[in-house]
């Protein structure tokens, strides 16, 4: 976020690089808002843990195996484990589906689709895109903070 200075008073303009910052952010980072040298939002790191459901239909959150993983999107991402069960996941829901199309009686060699898609299919994560969204957010955020710090300054 960038603050401009008008005479009357500070003038707010959203995701805008001021002149002497010519840099973007990295797609695998999250810079913190600074202006005026006071950091008005800033985020240390993003932690996932997924679990997925067992054979009984059950999570269980206590147990690290297979149906379980953790990573971390920032600030270094390793996120190898987490694509894996997310995979998983994927490949667990497309087999789902087969078998209530075999429960349904569909069409044999549409079944026999959908587990062959199972095997091949999988969950591609954007994680850069994801680190875009929330930078953004942190702009909109810090931003909302600035507007209400303003409106309690102004009274």
């Amino acid at each position: 976020m960038t603050i401009c200075s008008t005479r009357s008073r500070p003038f707010p303009v959203r995701r805008i690089l001021c002149r002497a910052c010519l840099h973007c952010p990295e797609p695998n980072s999250l810079n913190p808002v600074v202006v005026g040298g006071i950091t008005w939002l800033s985020i240390k790191s993003i932690n996932f843990r997924v679990f997925l459901r067992g054979v009984d239909g059950k999570f269980n959150f206590g147990e690290r195996g297979p149906l379980y993983a953790q990573g971390t999107l920032f600030p270094c991402r390793q996120m190898d484990e987490v694509d894996r069960v997310l995979n998983s996941a994927v490949n667990q829901l497309i087999l789902q589906f087969a078998q209530t199309m075999e429960t349904a009686g569909a069409e044999p060699t549409r079944i026999n689709h959908f587990r062959t898609q199972a095997e091949s299919v999988t969950f591609s994560a954007e994680w850069s895109v994801l680190l875009e969204e929330l930078q953004s957010s942190l702009y909109d955020t810090a931003y909302s903070r600035y507007s209400k710090w303003l409106r309690t300054e102004s009274k």
